[in-house]
């Protein structure tokens, strides 16, 4: 029979809250919620430790849970989850971070160490023996949460069934190696903000920051496949320089070229650096077709994939009438960067 070690504490002295500015959006209350630690089995396999504010989460064979219990139900409103966290290889499969119920942020053990979104979208590679920021915003009302890497965004899902929702993280999983482990710190819980995703509708110029160009599909083709570059704004016809910006819910938009009523979209809904993006009909299985617009500040956008969390560049910072354009990491740079002005 398991056994579970509870051991109960808090996430601060006072349980009062402070109005802070949480790392992503405005607007947000920090409170204080207790915590309790699941150790399925005991603590002879599920570990645990704070240790100058760094919490470790180890398992060992005969156990599946280290993981902190954040008592802070709630029904509505907007709640962030906000802390870093350091995995350790060879770790896999395993919940490092829960929105319960439903949406699970996963540890892999690939290319050097991954969090994915569930056991799909890449979020972060090559993080093994990293810190890492990792930002959950569970909007009640629209039932999605985002989930952010390091500031940016990079994935989001439905949350879940059930009228009920709290935070977990630590390790959580069927052991598939010989241990998984993660470490947070700065751990904290916000609540009653806004997201910096940002609201469209109708037409606009989208243009690159860096260069002035608009972004353009090339030769006004009509086409399934047809290119898209980035070029000067002509403001006649056919408008291919122009596009509809519409909500397609949780967040995410469809661009739309107003000359071929064609979509955005990241070609062979691939997540690599440096894919193509082209026009294609909107519509299919993936979700390579939606993008997340988010607010840099001073009239500046970044524009990401859905399905992949990359974003929308120009390729080599090329400031030339043709540049191509595709999707990459974010860097920070002003080729990465968009104006979004209304027509």
């Amino acid at each position: 029979m398991k056994r579970f070690q509870i051991i109960l504490t808090s996430f601060a002295l006072t349980a009062g809250t402070a109005a802070v500015q949480a790392q992503i959006g405005s607007g947000w209350t920090q409170y204080f919620p207790s915590k309790t630690i699941q150790q399925v089995n005991g603590s002879d396999v599920a570990h645990y430790s704070n240790i100058n504010g760094v919490e470790t989460f180890e398992i060992i064979p005969g156990s599946n849970r280290s993981e902190a219990r954040v008592h802070n139900d709630y029904t509505s409103g907007m709640q962030q989850f906000e802390g870093e966290v350091r995995v350790s290889a060879p770790t896999d499969s395993q919940s490092i971070h829960q929105k319960f119920p439903n949406v699970l942020i996963r540890a892999w053990n690939a290319n050097g160490g991954e969090i994915r979104m569930q056991s799909g979208t890449v979020m972060i590679s090559g993080c093994y023996g990293t810190w890492v920021r990792l930002n959950s915003i569970h909007d009640v009302s629209a039932g999605w949460v985002y989930v952010y890497i390091n500031g940016t965004l990079k994935g989001g899902r439905d949350d879940g069934t059930g009228t009920s929702h709290y935070h977990k993280y630590g390790v959580y999983g069927t052991l598939h190696t010989s241990s998984a482990k993660s470490e947070w710190r700065n751990v904290k819980f916000f609540r009653d903000g806004t997201t910096n995703v940002v609201g469209f509708s109708g037409n606009y110029r989208i243009v690159a920051r860096h260069s002035g160009k608009d972004v353009v599909v090339q030769s006004a083709s009509t086409a399934d496949g047809a290119n898209i570059f980035q070029y000067s704004y002509t403001s006649s016809d056919p408008k291919n320089d122009e596009w509809t910006i519409t909500s397609v819910g949780s967040g995410y938009y469809k661009i739309i070229a107003r000359h071929s009523g064609k979509a955005m979209v990241v070609q062979s809904a691939s997540t690599a650096d440096g894919a193509n993006v082209f026009q294609w009909t909107y519509g299919g299985s993936a979700t390579n077709d939606e993008w997340s617009i988010v607010d840099l500040g001073g009239g500046y956008y970044r524009i990401v994939n859905r399905n992949s969390g990359k974003v929308l560049n120009v390729s080599g910072s090329g400031t030339t009438n043709g540049t191509n354009i595709d999707q990459w990491s974010w860097t920070g740079g002003n080729n990465q960067q968009f104006q979004i002005i209304p027509l």
